[in-house]
């Protein structure tokens, strides 16, 4: 049997392994963007929204986005689509 959560908690465990957590944004109300450093400086973010969908401005340059079960996302221009399942921005 499938388990999701199980995998979406692997995959969040992975990411944020050896990081630190640096702030949190709220690009508007219901939205949440977590920001991170890896130990080489390098930045990223995990992102999830309260509401159905919203789309907010890329907290910085991103270069990929992947789902919260690890799958790659398209990403495009600086606006990214958040619902309520995690997205990891890079």
């Amino acid at each position: 049997r499938e388990r999701p959560a199980y995998h979406m908690l692997g995959v969040f465990l992975e990411t944020v392994r050896g990081t630190r957590f640096v702030e949190k944004l709220t690009p508007e109300a219901g939205c949440h963007v977590f920001i991170f450093e890896r130990q080489d400086g390098g930045r990223f973010a995990v992102a999830y929204c309260e509401k159905d969908r919203c789309s907010i401005d890329a907290p910085f340059d991103v270069h990929s986005i992947r789902s919260a079960l690890g799958e790659k996302r398209s990403c495009d221009g600086d606006r990214v689509e958040v619902t309520g399942r995690p997205v990891y921005l890079n």
